[in-house]
């Protein structure tokens, strides 16, 4: 692999690091695959901009705002919970080597997110014409 911790084969498929020790490698997709993957990687989309959308001030307001902290921190810790979940579906689905720790907080920290997830689903619909 490279210098990133993540490599996106020309074939579809992926490896990534955990640590030092610990590989995955995720076989290319098919398409029903993608499709399924796809389509739960657009929900989570969907409900995580709806769970954050009121910790955000209006668009049309110059008022101050205030943030309850502890409720924005809960909202995030679901999101991260559901992306963590799709990332355990997709590895199990697709998984040709390595085990991801069940515990998504032994996991990298790039790992769980949704620029994980998106990178994922881009580099699938992209391939293999890049």
């Amino acid at each position: 692999m490279s210098d990133s911790p993540v490599d996106f084969r020309p074939d579809g498929g992926i490896a990534f690091a955990i640590d030092d020790k610990v590989k995955i490698v995720w076989r290319p997709p098919k398409v029903k695959h993608v499709r399924t993957h796809r389509n739960a990687y657009q929900t989570l989309v969907t409900e995580s901009q709806e769970k954050v959308a009121p910790f955000r001030p209006p668009e049309d307001s110059d008022e101050p705002f205030e943030v309850d902290v502890d409720a924005y921190q809960v909202a995030k810790d679901e999101i991260d919970a559901t992306i963590a979940g799709w990332i355990k579906q997709v590895h199990k689905s697709l998984r040709l080597d390595g085990s991801l720790p069940s515990d998504p907080d032994e996991w990298p920290v790039w790992l769980p997110t949704l620029q994980f997830a998106g990178a994922v689903v881009k580099h699938w619909s992209q391939n293999p014409f890049n």
